[in-house]
């Protein structure tokens, strides 16, 4: 019974790092949509001190602030639609953690001396 336990928490584990590995993947995602931004915003001032030192600029700094500002909206939309499958992804990762500790707990039990166990979770034959 103990080794069916042991691999019983090793496959709980294994599967808490798999929905970790997951979790990490949309994260990184994410944050890589924020760099994107964050560059946008860089750029946007970057451009302006260009178009105020540069009257004949003026107009093309219009039309990328434009391209600017529709490109962050579809960022900030991208942003938007990965929060549902992140919530997922950590709810995932939370009931995977929760089986590995019952397993753990399972495995911790059995290895008790049955005499230091609850009456409730005795083995049977064993007092």
């Amino acid at each position: 019974m103990s080794r069916t336990l042991n691999a019983l928490v090793r496959l709980a584990q294994f599967d808490v790092d798999e929905r970790r590995r997951e979790l990490k993947v949309i994260q990184e995602e994410e944050d890589r949509l924020k760099a994107e931004i964050i560059t946008i915003d860089e750029r946007i001032q970057s451009e302006k001190e260009t178009a105020r030192t540069t009257p004949d600029y003026a107009h093309a700094y219009a039309r990328f602030l434009t391209w600017a500002r529709s490109e962050k909206a579809l960022l900030h939309g991208k942003i938007g639609a990965l929060q549902p499958v992140l919530e997922h992804a950590r709810d995932n990762l939370a009931e995977a953690f929760a089986e590995l500790k019952k397993a753990e707990i399972n495995l911790e039990n059995w290895e008790k001396p049955p005499e230091s166990r609850d009456p409730a979770q005795r083995r049977p034959g064993n007092g």
